[in-house]
């Protein structure tokens, strides 16, 4: 069990103990997710910079002993003395000038007492250095983040949508995400894999906010497997009907993954789509909604996916020809060139199953999967109890343990 965390190691251990004493008899795995909201105070832009610039000043005043006043004249950050960064400033947050100004002077502020910490962090004691090098860090992400130049060169928030935004000083690891369109999350990402017969967990593992589900579900099930032998077909919702997903999972854990699949993208109004064509995967031939078959195939690299994809081909003679020119072509392009998707062949069988009534018949189970979810909200896992990310795995295993120990003393009981 090496390289294993302890709690984990305690975990797997209650679920084997459950399934000695017959807690699981005919189980249905299933796989989701739940929020969990950050210890962390979450703030605004203006408050991360002002309030981070206060905290990471009077710290190093503590390790300097430097008063804090004298810090503040030297970097010219005045309002580290004042009980609120807002207050300190004293002006109509509603005037756009004002309010670009103060922003700048925050921006400028926190870029000066960095470099003059890193400039003489050798004054703090070592095992601070960490500490203070990512208070740091975290300052200039949300500068980066957060701001930039207007016209006359001061610096406003921008109205923008930032990768990996950071919203929490305290809580760095948090963040932003959604459930739904309308539900809207800070903090971390709760993942479990359970049996939705018993309610029994069998893996769990807690992630920030913006993780995608479907980048876990290898988590889930590796631990899932290492105490339960018959984990082989797993219900998901949409976030785990991807093809590449489908694929990884089959080829590793030998596991089905019964999702939706994604729909079939194409071309807006009365386009066709990819899933129009027709194609023979031994022979790599594709055959349009005309009925012609392409003429070549050959690979290229798609970002999207990180390496090459097969792509079919017709000549530009077959397409001038072709009664569904207009439809099929979009603007521009002279032939037709359809690009595939990696793992094609399960995407489109994936789609068949879909469409089989009893198939999705049998999908309903996975409706229950909520009950594992009501599980673990009912005992504390809506609410991260500490700062961090490994505070936050910690507090979802002990949870769950919490869960399935109740499961365990009814069996015994």
């Amino acid at each position: 069990m090496a390289g294993i965390e302890r709690f984990v190691v305690v975990h797997e251990h209650f679920v084997r103990l459950c399934i000695k004493h017959g807690v699981v008899r005919d189980p249905t795995y299933a796989m989701d997710s739940t929020p969990m909201w950050a210890y962390g105070a979450v703030l605004d832009t203006v408050r991360l910079l002002g309030d981070g610039v206060r905290s990471l000043v009077k710290m190093w005043a503590r390790l300097t002993d430097v008063p804090v006043e004298k810090l503040a004249s030297e970097w010219r950050v005045r309002w580290v003395t004042a009980k609120s960064t807002k207050g300190a400033f004293g002006i109509d947050w509603k005037d756009s000038k004002a309010r670009s100004e103060v922003i700048t002077e925050l921006a400028e502020g926190a870029t000066a007492v960095v470099a003059g910490i890193v400039k003489s962090i050798h004054k703090a004691p070592a095992k601070t250095h960490k500490t203070l090098r990512r208070r740091g860090s975290d300052l200039m992400k949300v500068i980066a983040q957060d701001l930039e130049a207007d016209d006359d060169g001061n610096l406003v928030v921008a109205r923008r949508v930032a990768k990996d935004r950071l919203v929490s000083l305290t809580d760095p690891q948090s963040r932003h995400f959604r459930k739904t369109k309308s539900k809207r999350f800070t903090g971390f990402k709760l993942h479990l894999l359970g049996d939705v017969v018993s309610g029994l967990i069998t893996s769990v593992s807690v992630t920030s906010g913006n993780v995608h589900d479907s980048a876990v579900a290898h988590r889930l099930l590796r631990r899932a497997q290492r105490v339960c032998d018959d984990v082989d077909r797993v219900f998901g919702d949409t976030a785990y009907g991807g093809a590449t997903l489908r694929h990884d999972v089959k080829r590793q854990f030998h596991v089905e993954v019964v999702a939706p699949p994604p729909p079939a993208n194409g071309k807006s109004g009365d386009g066709f789509t990819r899933a129009d064509f027709s194609i023979d995967f031994e022979c790599n031939v594709a055959t349009c909604p005309a009925g012609v078959a392409s003429s070549s195939s050959t690979t290229r690299f798609h970002s999207t996916y990180g390496g090459q994809v097969p792509v079919v081909k017709w000549t530009q003679q077959e397409c001038d020809v072709c009664p569904l020119r207009e439809k099929c072509l979009p603007k521009n392009h002279r032939s037709k060139r359809l690009v595939l998707h990696p793992h094609e062949e399960e995407l489109r069988l994936a789609r068949r199953q879909w469409s089989d009534e009893s198939f999705r018949a049998s999908y309903r189970r996975r409706s229950e999967c909520e009950r594992l979810i009501n599980q673990v909200v009912r005992h504390g896992a809506r609410h991260a109890r500490a700062w961090g990310l490994q505070a936050a795995n910690t507090q979802g295993l002990l949870v769950v343990m919490r869960c399935n120990l109740g499961l365990l003393a009814k069996a015994l009981g």
